[in-house]
């Protein structure tokens, strides 16, 4: 993968002392697309022995869990945790979920949320279900047994909902990676360090919780 930056604008393009505004997403599913890259695989082999999360597949699945939680508000300085508990490839798609529309990922499991993505305590979906009376095979959305929970007017968060039937609903646009300042937080770490865009955008591996495919 490349290590040039591609900015949407540079620095001191807004504003002599402006960061400039990008997005680490991008990098990492946009624009391998754009190079012709959109059939590649994109997670390592160990993660995705069948091959379906070509690049073009986890975008389609980034960008519409970004929608979804565009909707529940998620946006800049928006802390999101994505649980321990949450099964791979899913918390890796999620993570870049978050950063997409410039959630801050909040690895503190005590720390306060707006969003938590968590394990589903329902009964994961069968792939195949029948239709005129034939069987029809249902594609992974790559969420199936992760659940959703957002902070309610009470400041709680509310009862999680399965993201698999939410992925699903075609009514939910997905989300275009959002222009972030490069010196936005979008990760806190446990420690307290805190990681802005750019960082990320420079070495993906700092958002990555699984291998990509080279």
């Amino acid at each position: 993968m490349s290590t040039e930056i591609h900015w949407f604008r540079r620095p001191g393009a807004i504003a002599p002392d402006h960061p400039g505004t990008l997005n680490p997403v991008y990098e990492l599913l946009d624009h391998p697309i754009v190079l012709g890259r959109a059939d590649d695989p994109f997670l390592a082999p160990e993660h995705d022995a069948e091959g379906f999360f070509t690049h073009e597949v986890a975008l389609d699945r980034v960008a519409k869990l970004a929608g979804i939680l565009r909707l529940l508000g998620v946006g800049p300085d928006a802390p999101v945790r994505i649980a321990a508990e949450v099964p791979e490839p899913a918390a890796v798609l999620a993570r870049l979920a978050v950063i997409r529309v410039g959630g801050r990922l909040t690895e503190d499991a005590s720390a306060p949320v707006d969003v938590e993505l968590r394990a589903s305590r329902s009964a994961p979906v069968r792939d195949v279900h029948r239709a005129f009376d034939k069987p029809v095979r249902r594609l992974p959305s790559g969420f199936e047994g992760v659940a959703v929970a957002a902070r309610g007017e009470d400041g709680a968060l509310a009862a999680p909902v399965d993201l698999d039937p939410v992925m699903r609903d075609a009514r939910i646009e997905p989300a275009a990676a959002a222009e972030l300042p490069a010196d936005l937080v979008v990760i806190a770490r446990e420690d307290g360090a805190q990681v802005p865009a750019l960082a990320v955008a420079e070495s993906p591996a700092s958002v990555l919780t699984v291998p990509i495919a080279n």
